[in-house]
């Protein structure tokens, strides 16, 4: 009797087979994963960026001015804020050069925007910052729509700012 050899290869290749179909499966689930993971940050993201969406809007922070300019007047002349900050919208109040209140803000880092008013009491628009007057040249100013605005050379950096009231304007930074 004539011994035939056994053939490995079948089994081999069988082997393979769910080998390769367990391969795909794992994949398939990884890739599920990741997506279900990507989608879940996604949705984070934007909720996270609408809470820190928290400025007032242009038309808001004018009739803010409108309806307290009268209490914000007594606050700078007493140098007392106490009664500006219990305004609702009012985020910060920095006396320095101009009186600033911030109106809050939005954005990450670098593409972040800054929104409120200032008072002044030369009437004139201004490039500020922090309540200090920039020492960048301003008169680069250009007039635009109703107001001011300003780009800082070498950077994207944009102010723009429109008078509300006597010695009122409301300001926005883009960085």
């Amino acid at each position: 009797m004539i011994k035939k050899p056994i053939d490995y290869s079948v089994g081999f290749s069988y082997n393979e087979t769910i080998l390769g179909d367990i391969m795909k499966h794992f994949l398939k689930a990884l890739l599920g994963f990741f997506g279900s993971l990507l989608a879940v940050c996604l949705i984070l993201i934007i909720c996270l960026n609408s809470f820190l969406n928290n400025n007032l809007s242009k038309r808001e922070i004018f009739r803010l001015v409108n309806k307290y300019s009268d209490s914000i007047l007594i606050d700078i002349e007493e140098n007392n804020f106490d009664n500006t900050r219990a305004i609702k919208g009012v985020t910060d109040i920095i006396n320095s050069d101009v009186v600033e209140i911030e109106c809050g803000g939005k954005g990450f880092a670098s593409a972040s925007s800054y929104y409120g008013f200032y008072y002044y009491d030369k009437d004139v628009p201004v490039v500020m910052f922090n309540g200090k007057i920039s020492d960048s040249d301003t008169t680069n100013m250009l007039t635009d729509n109703k107001g001011y605005s300003f780009q800082e050379k070498n950077t994207d950096n944009k102010y723009y700012t429109e008078k509300i009231s006597p010695c009122f304007y409301y300001y926005e930074w883009h960085f």
